[in-house]
């Protein structure tokens, strides 16, 4: 790309430049951006603080699968700017870098830099998208951040890969990106997030590591929620199914249903990220993985059900796993430690992802309650332990099954896991959505562990030493 296009591109993208200079309120672009115009029409309010700290001369990495709303929260973190007294709007950078060469990359960040020159040495701050997707760009940013004046810049980063995770934490580690936690994770909402937005009432409820799912606290809130159970495992329903992306919420609550063109869209992100253009093997991979979440998965079985080599379906479920659209749980023996050759569970991340096959062709299978119960209970540990240690989800160190000496399996199995510090472990769980005859499953945990919870579909019960708990009361004490 020449300079004159980058620069044209950079004048186009960057609008409170010109309002500033001409006098203008710097904050009326908000208004004709798409992204932010159509989450404030979306009718519901959903504004997750993963950007809400940013300040110069800090770096943060932002990751998510697409469509999860990573471009509405640095919009939003611009319009925060526009409005902050102690920033001027020419210090404020914007760029999508989708499709740039590293090369592009580079010349679009010295004449950024050239074109604010009017603000002489105060602190940029730059909000680049979608970086990920340049190749080389780690290598770059670091000499930049080592060499020049993007030293004292903030930095904010989005991608929607998480394939050179490591790569980046080893490059741009605190000290170059002076803050604790700079690599920050925006998925789709959680269940208490889909309650808020939905306007769902109900009492404070406490967040719980989850090692202390069973303790006093966990006790009298699940004693608590008990009274909400039936409005709760509605809601729960409805989440799974339309999951928690912003825009699915939206359009559900709004008419119950799922508009075809975000289905499309999802899809073709899928088809894109995952599957390299090639459309219906996206829908039979889709279909297949959510009618064997929860279970082992047999790449051989399955690579030749999808008419595919092994080779490739693992590279398929790697790309998966890269675009943050599934979690992986290996099997674990008693200490923690993955089972060498042993067939690992994927769950989609999110349950919508799980409908679409149907959504695009109705003659294909509805999920099943239960199984989406499990997967969004996988992600709703996932998340809680990635909250207490970043980038567990996306190195799929989060969750783990495990298998008794009877060889039954246990959902979620007891993995370490640091709290405050002090080195503990996660309650063991299992997935369980029924109304009655729970005890036998409860069995299981409490004879191989002395301890455990059941989630269940609407049973409560914190009596023994395996408790009943449900499902939504469950994934509202983890998130």
């Amino acid at each position: 790309m020449r300079d004159d296009e980058l620069r044209r591109l950079l004048g186009e993208r960057n609008p409170w430049w010109k309002l500033s200079t001409l006098g203008r309120d710097p904050t009326s672009w908000a208004a004709a951006d798409p992204s932010l115009a159509a989450a404030a029409a979306s009718g519901i309010v959903y504004d997750p603080p993963i950007l809400h700290d940013v300040a110069p001369p800090g770096l943060y990495v932002l990751r998510g699968p697409r469509r999860v709303g990573k471009s509405v929260a640095a919009k939003r973190l611009l319009l925060r700017f526009c409005r902050d007294e102690r920033y001027t709007p020419i210090q404020l950078i914007f760029l999508s870098v989708d499709g740039f060469s590293l090369q592009d990359l580079r010349r679009a960040l010295v004449l950024g830099r050239d074109m604010t020159s009017t603000v002489g040495d105060k602190p940029r701050i730059w909000v680049i998208d979608e970086i990920t997707a340049v190749p080389g760009w780690i290598p770059l940013i670091k000499e930049l951040r080592d060499n020049t004046q993007l030293a004292h810049d903030a930095l904010v980063l989005t991608g929607s890969s998480a394939t050179d995770l490591a790569d980046a934490r080893r490059a741009l580690g605190t000290g170059r990106t002076h803050v604790s936690d700079p690599f920050r994770l925006l998925l789709p909402m959680t269940f208490r997030a889909f309650l808020d937005v939905t306007g769902v009432q109900l009492p404070a409820t406490p967040l719980l590591p989850p090692s202390e799912l069973q303790s006093r606290t966990a006790d009298t809130a699940v004693r608590e929620l008990s009274f909400f159970i039936g409005d709760l495992d509605l809601a729960w329903q409805r989440f799974l199914t339309c999951g928690g992306f912003p825009r699915a919420v939206a359009e559900f609550h709004q008419r119950r249903s799922i508009s075809p063109e975000f289905v499309f869209d999802l899809l073709s992100w899928l088809i894109s990220d995952v599957s390299l253009g090639v459309e219906e093997s996206t829908v039979v991979m889709l279909d297949l993985l959510q009618s064997r979440m929860g279970s082992p998965l047999n790449l051989k079985n399955t690579a030749e059900h999808l008419r595919m080599s092994r080779t490739q379906w693992e590279e398929r479920l790697r790309r998966l796993l890269a675009a943050m659209a599934a979690i992986r749980c290996a099997q674990v023996d008693d200490t923690g430690r993955p089972v060498v050759g042993s067939q690992a569970k994927y769950y989609l991340i999110d349950p919508l992802l799980a409908h679409l096959p149907h959504l695009r062709e109705p003659t294909w299978a509805e999920p099943d309650m239960t199984r989406l119960t499990e997967a969004q209970l996988a992600a709703e540990i996932a998340r809680c332990v990635d909250r207490l240690q970043p980038d567990r989800l996306i190195e799929q160190r989060a969750v783990a099954y495990t298998r008794t000496t009877s060889g039954n399996e246990i959902d979620f199995a007891p993995l370490p896991v640091a709290v405050k510090g002090q080195r503990t472990t996660t309650v063991p769980i299992e997935v369980k959505w029924v109304s009655k005859n729970w005890r036998r499953s409860a069995l299981t945990l409490a004879n191989r562990y002395g301890r455990g919870i059941l989630a269940t579909k609407d049973v409560a019960d914190t009596t023994g030493t395996a408790w009943a708990i449900p499902a939504p009361i469950l994934a509202l004490l983890l998130n």
